[in-house]
């Protein structure tokens, strides 16, 4: 992949770490649109979202949202609070 596909693909993806071990459990696509104002969406598998993952029983309350920075080579994170009425817990349909 070229140089330049790989900073587009770094500035639209994050990383995704339960907040209390700091262990990374995923990875995810940032979604905006200037319709949405000042709202950002995270899209990423459900079973990253739960402390069982497919099982969907134990759902992670908080999760850290790390930003990759390509000016300095490092990642910002962000706690962030899950809306489960968002969250499709379909382990058939779990992407």
């Amino acid at each position: 992949m070229k140089n330049t596909n790989d900073k587009i693909i770094s500035n639209l993806t994050i990383r995704l770490t339960n907040r209390v071990t700091g262990n990374c459990i995923g990875s995810g696509i940032v979604y905006y649109n200037d319709q949405l104002k000042d709202l950002v969406y995270i899209l990423t598998a459900a079973h990253c979202l739960f402390q069982d993952g497919d099982g969907f029983q134990e759902p992670l309350e908080e999760i850290n949202i790390d930003f990759y920075n390509s000016k300095n080579n490092s990642y910002y994170s962000t706690t962030k609070t899950i809306d489960n009425r968002l969250v499709f817990k379909d382990a058939d349909k779990d992407v």
